[in-house]
Protein backbone atom coordinates (compact mmCIF):
# COMPACT_ATOMS: atom_id res chain seq x y z
CA UNK A 1 0.00 0.00 0.00
CA UNK A 2 1.10 3.15 -1.07
CA UNK A 3 0.12 6.88 0.83
CA UNK A 4 1.03 10.18 -1.18
CA UNK A 5 0.95 13.06 1.43
CA UNK A 6 0.81 16.20 -0.41
CA UNK A 7 2.88 19.21 1.92
CA UNK A 8 2.89 22.68 2.37
CA UNK A 9 -1.16 22.41 1.09
CA UNK A 10 -3.30 26.06 1.36
CA UNK A 11 -0.20 28.61 0.45
CA UNK A 12 -0.10 28.53 -3.38
CA UNK A 13 -2.59 28.66 -6.14
CA UNK A 14 -1.62 25.32 -7.44
CA UNK A 15 -2.82 23.68 -3.96
CA UNK A 16 -6.76 24.71 -4.80
CA UNK A 17 -6.00 22.44 -7.56
CA UNK A 18 -5.01 19.53 -5.54
CA UNK A 19 -7.87 20.28 -3.71
CA UNK A 20 -10.06 19.52 -6.90
CA UNK A 21 -8.12 16.41 -7.97
CA UNK A 22 -10.24 12.89 -7.68
CA UNK A 23 -9.23 11.35 -4.43
CA UNK A 24 -7.68 10.00 -2.44
CA UNK A 25 -4.89 11.85 -1.44
CA UNK A 26 -3.71 12.82 2.05
CA UNK A 27 -3.09 16.76 2.01
CA UNK A 28 -1.68 18.57 4.91
CA UNK A 29 -2.76 21.88 4.69
CA UNK A 30 -0.12 24.21 6.60
CA UNK A 31 -2.38 26.10 9.32
CA UNK A 32 -1.36 29.79 8.55
CA UNK A 33 -2.88 29.01 4.93
CA UNK A 34 -5.97 31.41 4.14
CA UNK A 35 -9.50 30.13 3.75
CA UNK A 36 -8.78 26.90 5.48
CA UNK A 37 -12.28 26.11 6.58
CA UNK A 38 -13.49 26.36 2.93
CA UNK A 39 -9.93 25.04 1.19
CA UNK A 40 -10.54 21.84 3.74
CA UNK A 41 -13.85 21.28 3.06
CA UNK A 42 -13.93 21.26 -0.49
CA UNK A 43 -10.77 18.85 -0.37
CA UNK A 44 -12.80 16.52 2.25
CA UNK A 45 -15.95 16.31 -0.40
CA UNK A 46 -13.70 15.42 -3.47
CA UNK A 47 -12.41 12.48 -1.07
CA UNK A 48 -9.39 13.38 0.62
CA UNK A 49 -8.03 12.94 3.95
CA UNK A 50 -6.72 15.56 5.91
CA UNK A 51 -3.62 16.64 8.14
CA UNK A 52 -2.61 19.63 9.58
CA UNK A 53 1.38 20.35 8.38
CA UNK A 54 2.46 21.87 11.82
CA UNK A 55 5.29 24.61 11.53
CA UNK A 56 8.19 22.96 13.30
CA UNK A 57 11.79 24.54 13.67
CA UNK A 58 14.79 23.60 11.53
CA UNK A 59 18.39 23.20 12.18
CA UNK A 60 18.93 26.27 10.50
CA UNK A 61 16.91 28.87 12.68
CA UNK A 62 17.05 31.54 9.88
CA UNK A 63 14.35 29.44 7.78
CA UNK A 64 10.79 30.99 8.02
CA UNK A 65 8.84 28.12 9.29
CA UNK A 66 5.93 30.74 8.73
CA UNK A 67 4.25 33.10 11.56
CA UNK A 68 3.97 30.33 14.43
CA UNK A 69 6.38 27.87 14.64
CA UNK A 70 7.28 24.85 17.66
CA UNK A 71 10.21 25.80 19.29
CA UNK A 72 12.61 23.95 21.48
CA UNK A 73 13.47 27.11 23.34
CA UNK A 74 9.80 28.09 24.00
CA UNK A 75 8.04 27.31 27.58
CA UNK A 76 5.62 25.07 27.88
CA UNK A 77 2.60 26.95 28.11
CA UNK A 78 4.21 28.77 24.83
CA UNK A 79 4.47 25.23 22.70
CA UNK A 80 1.12 23.86 23.96
CA UNK A 81 -0.62 27.28 23.11
CA UNK A 82 0.90 26.60 19.34
CA UNK A 83 0.12 23.18 19.04
CA UNK A 84 -3.38 24.53 19.68
CA UNK A 85 -3.37 27.41 17.78
CA UNK A 86 -2.25 24.50 14.87
CA UNK A 87 -4.68 22.38 15.61
CA UNK A 88 -7.62 25.10 15.89
CA UNK A 89 -7.60 26.69 12.22
CA UNK A 90 -9.73 23.71 10.39
CA UNK A 91 -11.95 20.97 11.02
CA UNK A 92 -12.04 17.13 9.74
CA UNK A 93 -7.97 16.29 9.67
CA UNK A 94 -6.95 12.90 10.88
CA UNK A 95 -3.56 13.43 11.57
CA UNK A 96 -0.29 15.46 11.92
CA UNK A 97 2.98 15.80 10.59
CA UNK A 98 6.18 18.27 10.72
CA UNK A 99 6.71 21.06 8.34
CA UNK A 100 10.57 21.59 8.24
CA UNK A 101 11.41 19.97 11.64
CA UNK A 102 14.90 19.05 11.85
CA UNK A 103 16.02 20.49 14.93
CA UNK A 104 12.67 20.29 16.92
CA UNK A 105 12.13 16.47 16.04
CA UNK A 106 15.57 15.28 17.68
CA UNK A 107 14.51 17.24 20.44
CA UNK A 108 13.12 14.45 23.03
CA UNK A 109 11.12 17.05 25.46
CA UNK A 110 9.89 19.02 22.70
CA UNK A 111 8.40 15.39 21.02
CA UNK A 112 7.75 14.60 24.57
CA UNK A 113 5.21 18.01 24.31
CA UNK A 114 3.83 17.67 21.33
CA UNK A 115 3.05 13.82 21.59
CA UNK A 116 1.04 14.73 25.07
CA UNK A 117 -1.46 17.21 23.12
CA UNK A 118 -1.44 14.56 20.53
CA UNK A 119 -2.24 11.54 22.59
CA UNK A 120 -5.91 10.99 23.29
CA UNK A 121 -6.87 13.20 19.91
CA UNK A 122 -7.65 10.02 17.90
CA UNK A 123 -4.89 12.07 15.22
CA UNK A 124 -1.95 10.31 13.94
CA UNK A 125 1.88 11.50 13.44
CA UNK A 126 3.58 11.44 10.40
CA UNK A 127 7.53 12.26 10.71
CA UNK A 128 8.44 13.84 7.52
CA UNK A 129 12.05 12.60 8.76
CA UNK A 130 13.71 15.78 8.00
CA UNK A 131 16.41 14.73 9.66
CA UNK A 132 18.05 11.31 10.38
CA UNK A 133 18.20 11.45 14.01
CA UNK A 134 14.31 12.26 14.53
CA UNK A 135 13.07 10.65 17.64
CA UNK A 136 9.33 11.84 16.57
CA UNK A 137 8.27 8.19 15.75
CA UNK A 138 9.91 6.62 19.01
CA UNK A 139 7.95 9.41 21.30
CA UNK A 140 4.41 8.33 19.45
CA UNK A 141 5.15 4.95 20.34
CA UNK A 142 5.58 5.60 23.78
CA UNK A 143 2.04 7.83 23.68
CA UNK A 144 0.27 5.05 21.98
CA UNK A 145 -0.23 7.08 18.94
CA UNK A 146 -0.87 6.08 15.49
CA UNK A 147 2.45 6.90 13.60
CA UNK A 148 4.62 6.11 10.31
CA UNK A 149 7.57 7.63 9.03
CA UNK A 150 8.49 9.23 5.09
CA UNK A 151 9.94 6.48 3.17
CA UNK A 152 10.65 8.90 -0.32
CA UNK A 153 10.25 12.46 -0.93
CA UNK A 154 8.97 12.61 -4.70
CA UNK A 155 9.80 16.17 -5.52
CA UNK A 156 12.91 16.79 -3.13
CA UNK A 157 13.93 18.23 -6.87
CA UNK A 158 11.80 19.88 -8.78
CA UNK A 159 12.78 18.08 -12.23
CA UNK A 160 11.11 15.02 -13.98
CA UNK A 161 14.57 12.38 -13.60
CA UNK A 162 14.43 12.73 -10.19
CA UNK A 163 10.59 12.67 -9.34
CA UNK A 164 10.55 9.20 -11.81
CA UNK A 165 13.43 7.81 -10.28
CA UNK A 166 11.98 8.80 -6.68
CA UNK A 167 8.20 7.17 -7.92
CA UNK A 168 10.86 3.77 -8.96
CA UNK A 169 11.95 4.01 -5.16
CA UNK A 170 9.14 4.24 -4.10
CA UNK A 171 7.72 1.27 -5.97
CA UNK A 172 10.52 -0.76 -5.14
CA UNK A 173 9.96 -0.47 -1.27
CA UNK A 174 6.19 -1.11 -1.87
Amino acid sequence: QVVIIIDDMGVSLRSKLVEVMDGPLTLAYLPYAKDLPARTKRAKSNGHELMVHMPMEAMNRNLDGGPRVLRTDTTKQEFQETVEWGLSQFDGYVGVNNHMGSRLTRDKESMHRLMSQLKGRGLYFIDSKTIGSSVAAKTAREYGLSYAVRDVFLDHEINKEFVRNALKKLEAIA
